[in-house]
């Protein structure tokens, strides 16, 4: 019996033949199972960064989200720094080809340094312009809030006497 081959044996006996159609069943399901494992870990990494959106998903966004506004005011700065940055590199460029003892001040701060000092400043002059009205408001509800309190005190203690 040590002569016979699988082969012959699937051939005269249905249960082998069965088995060898199961295990060619079981390596297509495996084969199957891991390309689904390599998907589910790729769709898993999507859904992290939040590539991935479920075709009955939908996103909404903040009009103000504040991840965005960072991000824009974020670039924003970047680009100004760039900008500032060229004509820096620029100006010690000329500078050090060329020595000028009676330089003007206004030549040494490049332009676009003083565009950003100047917006800051704006921005700046801006929130105290706002919180400057933001605390007069609060300072004039304040009196006639006082005035309501007393009124209110002395009709409960004129009730507790009676």
């Amino acid at each position: 019996m040590g002569s016979w081959s699988s082969r012959a044996l699937s051939l005269t006996y249905p249960p082998f033949a069965e088995l060898d159609r199961a295990k060619k069943e079981l390596s297509a399901l495996d084969a199957k199972d891991k390309k689904l494992e390599e998907e589910l870990w790729n769709l898993k990494g999507n859904i992290g960064r939040g590539a991935h959106l479920p075709p009955d998903v939908r996103v909404l966004e903040l009009i103000g989200n504040p991840a965005q506004v960072w991000f824009g005011k974020r670039e924003e700065d970047v680009t100004k720094l760039r900008k500032e940055n060229e004509v820096l590199r620029a100006l010690v460029k000329d500078s050090s080809q060329v020595i000028q003892v009676d330089r003007n001040v206004e030549d040494m701060v490049p332009k676009a340094t003083l565009e950003v000092v100047q917006e800051e400043k704006a921005e700046l002059e801006q929130t105290i312009r706002d919180k400057e009205k933001r605390l007069l408001r609060l300072q004039q509800v304040r009196p006639p809030y006082e005035q309501y309190r007393s009124t209110s005190l002395k009709i409960c203690v004129a009730d507790l006497r009676i």
